[in-house]
């Protein structure tokens, strides 16, 4: 994304929230559009659980989807 660049000085604590992904277990972290929604895919569902309770116990909105298969 073109915007990985500028959005963390646009959005003040975007690089933080970033690095909380990191620390949770995400094994990549990107930037949604321009910004500043943060996503990373897990394969695996229970890991992907571990990461969204982790990452909501740090008080961030979180959502946790599912991909769908065509």
């Amino acid at each position: 994304n073109a915007f990985d660049t500028v959005a963390p000085r646009v959005f003040m604590g975007l690089e933080e929230h970033r690095l909380l992904f990191v620390k949770a277990g995400a094994p990549f972290v990107h930037l949604c559009g321009t910004g500043p929604t943060l996503f990373t895919i897990i394969p695996e569902e229970a890991e992907a659980h571990q990461i969204h309770t982790a990452l909501a116990s740090k008080r961030m909105e979180t959502y946790l989807c599912r991909t769908r298969r065509g």
